[in-house]
């Protein structure tokens, strides 16, 4: 019988049957002594924080993601903040031809759960491939990407024992909801919290809308189709070509932990749940600006 060696352990119980089962090995990501006196990364906006060392000052970041470079520009870490749950992320994903794979391994990251992805990707200088880290938390999930530089190109430091200390330090901030409202639907019956410099409004009964403060970056409508399920909601949306929707199932993720669809409707987001004989749809209207706020408004909803 031929042995090959891999990162697994194979586990055979010859007293009980021959049959064997695969045990991967998890991987731990834990913080050590090399980052106790290393800077803080601090994202209010996405909810996050990170440790990284002066070499790693080379920092540039947007409304949902944050890179970080070396300073001689061969090793890169970026943290990007997406508003889909990771199984959503893994199905679009493996239909894209970039060889993408998820690793069967328990993943800890400081203690939160997390799965690791690969795919190869390349440019004239040669192809690599590049490994991610995906933490969900509630309506997102944190994509953790990074590449050492001596993956392409021969670099002075071997930058994989700093780009795995950083990674242990990542760590999800709880949010703190003291500047909101909670409004309570008294027909309906749902409820859902908002910032207190948000408005409120009816778009028309039974409709509530509301707006972020500048009225040019996201507005939300909620309402709700009396006597109407989620497979006429979608027969009624896909009838109309123009509206150019696109249906998909998802999984339970809002505090009420009900399974919904989620569909681009119109250059909007909807999410349609189903309780009892009504339909609850949640469109969302998205311009500019960072997209936390509106995940947090999005999870404290309870039908």
């Amino acid at each position: 019988m031929k042995i090959f060696y891999a990162t697994f352990t194979v586990i055979c119980v010859l007293a009980i049957s021959p049959a064997c089962f695969i045990q991967s090995k998890p991987d731990i990501y834990l913080p050590g002594g090399a980052s106790e006196n290393w800077l803080t990364y601090t994202n209010t906006e996405n909810g996050f924080h990170i440790k990284f060392p002066d070499t790693m000052r080379g920092l540039s970041q947007d409304a949902d993601s944050v890179n970080f470079s070396s300073n001689d520009d061969t090793a890169h870490l970026n943290i990007q903040r997406v508003n889909e749950p990771m199984d959503a992320i893994f199905k679009r994903r493996r239909k894209e031809p970039d060889s993408f794979r998820v690793d069967s391994r328990i993943i800890k990251i400081n203690g939160l759960d997390a799965k690791k992805a690969s795919y190869w990707v390349g440019n004239f200088g040669g192809s690599w491939e590049e490994d991610s880290l995906y933490v969900q938390n509630g309506l997102s999930t944190y994509i953790i990407t990074w590449t050492p530089g001596q993956r392409r190109e021969k670099a002075p430091v071997d930058w994989s024992a700093i780009i795995r200390e950083m990674i242990s330090t990542f760590g999800i901030d709880e949010v703190k909801h003291a500047d909101r409202i909670k409004y309570i639907d008294p027909y309906y019956h749902f409820s859902f919290e908002y910032p207190t410099e948000w408005r409120l409004g009816r778009g028309g009964f039974p409709e509530v809308v509301l707006n972020d403060p500048t009225l040019e970056r996201y507005r939300i409508w909620v309402f709700i189709r009396e006597n109407t399920t989620l497979q006429e909601n979608q027969k009624m949306t896909e009838r109309w070509p123009e509206y150019q929707s696109s249906f998909e199932e998802i999984k339970p993720y809002f505090a009420h932990q009900i399974i919904g669809q989620k569909y681009m409707s119109e250059g909007k987001e909807n999410y349609a749940f189903q309780k009892g004989g009504n339909l609850y749809i949640i469109s969302i209207q998205e311009m500019k600006g960072p997209r936390k706020v509106v995940d947090d408004i999005l999870d404290s909803l309870s039908l």
